[in-house]
C-alpha cells in the first residue's frame, strides 16, 4: 500500500503527463505512475559503456578521495539491461517503455555472475517481473516524462 504522502503524486496518465511537458518544458514532468496494465519485461544485453560514461569512470577511479587508503576500482557495467512495457490509464495509450535504473538490477546480476546468460536473465525475471508485479503488490513507476517513449 502507498504511503498516504505519496497519494497527491501518483498520476495515471503517462501519455498526459507527456503532452504537457512538450506544451510546457517548465512544467511538471516527475510523477509516479500506476500503470494500468504491465504488458512485459524486455532484457537485452548491455553494451558497455558509451565513451562519456567510461570518461566519468574512468576520472571518479583516478581522483583521491580525502579519506581513501585503498585505490578506486572502476564500476562494471552489467551483462543485461531491462525495461517494463506498460499501457497507462490513458484510453488512447499505445504502450510505454520505461527503462530499470535500479541498482537492485545491478546487484542482482553481480549476485548470480557465476550463472549463464539464461540463468542471469531468469533471476532477473523473478526479481522484476514474478515478485515485483506480482498481484498482491501495488507497482508504480517513477518517470520523468522527458525520457519516456512510446512504443
Amino acid at each position: 500500500m502507498v504511503e498516504k504522502h505519496l497519494d497527491d503524486y501518483i498520476e495515471g496518465s503517462m501519455c498526459d503527463l507527456i503532452s504537457g511537458a512538450k506544451k510546457r518544458p517548465v512544467g511538471r514532468s516527475l510523477a509516479a505512475i500506476r500503470p494500468m496494465e504491465i504488458i512485459g519485461l524486455d532484457i537485452q544485453p548491455h553494451p558497455g559503456w558509451t565513451p562519456d560514461e567510461q570518461r566519468k569512470i574512468d576520472q571518479y577511479v583516478s581522483q583521491l578521495g580525502l579519506f581513501d587508503t585503498d585505490p578506486r576500482t572502476a564500476l562494471q557495467a552489467p551483462r543485461f539491461k531491462a525495461w517494463y512495457r506498460y499501457r497507462c490509464q490513458s484510453a488512447s495509450c499505445n504502450t510505454h517503455r520505461q527503462g530499470i535504473y535500479d541498482w537492485e538490477l545491478v546487484a542482482l546480476q553481480r549476485s548470480v555472475h557465476d550463472r549463464d546468460d539464461a540463468g542471469v536473465k531468469q533471476a532477473i525475471r523473478d526479481k522484476f517481473w514474478d515478485l515485483m508485479n506480482a498481484p498482491d503488490r501495488d507497482t508504480i513507476f517513477y518517470r520523468n516524462a522527458g525520457q519516456c517513449s512510446g512504443l
